[in-house]
């Protein structure tokens, strides 16, 4: 996934995944046409990993790409402990959408919203 964040704001949001869901940071680019202008450079295109999976997450600029205003998808995180993510990613500013809780899928799960308004799922098997 992509993930689009209201400029300029994109920093802040890496650096909350990787507080909230142990993220690291693969690369980084700053936006070229704004850097100079900006005390905090606009980021063109991050590359994260959260484990195996990968997402990359950019400043929302007219010129960076599609202007979202909403979730359009959610994100789901696989760990070996739903409530102590959950609980990571809630003291790095998250706020519960979902209490964990068994499913009959068999999995405790829950959500959270993270400060960017992005959805994401946490489960256990």
């Amino acid at each position: 996934p992509h993930l689009f964040v209201k400029a300029p704001h994109a920093s802040d949001a890496i650096e909350f995944y990787k507080k909230a869901f142990g993220a690291e940071e693969v690369a980084k680019s700053h936006h070229p046409k704004r850097k100079a202008d900006q005390d905090v450079p606009l980021i063109l295109h991050a590359h994260l990993k959260f484990g195996a999976a990968e997402i990359m997450v950019c400043d929302d600029t007219a010129d960076a790409g599609p202007n979202v205003e909403a979730t359009t998808a959610i994100l789901h995180l696989q760990t070996n402990n739903a409530e102590a993510a959950i609980k990571r990613a809630i003291e790095a500013g998250a706020k519960v959408s979902e209490e964990v809780s068994d499913q009959p899928w068999g999995q405790r799960y829950g959500k959270v919203v993270d400060p960017y308004g992005f959805v994401w799922s946490i489960a256990t098997p």
